[in-house]
């Protein structure tokens, strides 16, 4: 497992398969020399309304420990599988302790708690990403820093894990 974050100015993409080389996959085609399949893409928003928690959504998704400040609940997904990547990515106005996660989505409750609206507050979006099964962990890395650095140099903090599941990497 490697750890990191990083300011998404100072983030370089490395090469992999990009989207004017994807194609999507048809059933029952077969596979084409230098075709990449992308499966699926799938968002949502971590709503309150919902019964949605932020903290919990990101102690799920990085497979640690954190503790939601505002409730006093302990989230502990440490005993599931490790991502095989996992990071914060920031934009180069974002105050360093962004990329504390605990931190983070703590002090994303706390504002939302003062909001007139704290008990519908949408606190994150969430995207599950297929990753295509023909990139290897240097592209798929490669490839999600890249999509995540784009966000973050749009003024978004980036929280992100890359699961690789034998056949089924997002």
């Amino acid at each position: 497992l490697s750890e990191g974050h990083f300011r998404a100015e100072k983030a370089k993409a490395q090469p992999y398969i990009g989207q004017a080389q994807c194609e999507e996959r048809r059933a029952p085609a077969k596979k084409k020399k230098g075709v990449v399949a992308l499966n699926w893409i799938e968002t949502t928003i971590v709503k309150r309304s919902e019964g949605k928690n932020v903290i919990a959504r990101a102690a799920y998704n990085a497979r640690e420990r954190l503790v939601d400040e505002r409730t006093n609940v302990v989230y502990d997904y440490r005993h599931l599988a490790e991502p095989e990547w996992r990071g914060i990515l920031d934009p180069a106005c974002a105050p360093d302790w962004v990329t504390d996660r605990e931190q983070l989505w703590n002090a994303v409750e706390k504002i939302e708690d003062r909001s007139k609206h704290r008990d519908t507050a949408q606190l994150a979006r969430d995207f599950k990403i297929a990753l295509p099964e023909e990139l290897n962990h240097e592209q798929r890395l490669a490839l999600t820093k890249d999509y995540a650095a784009e966000m973050a140099r749009k003024g978004m903090v980036v929280d992100v894990a890359i699961h690789a599941q034998i056949g089924r990497a997002h």
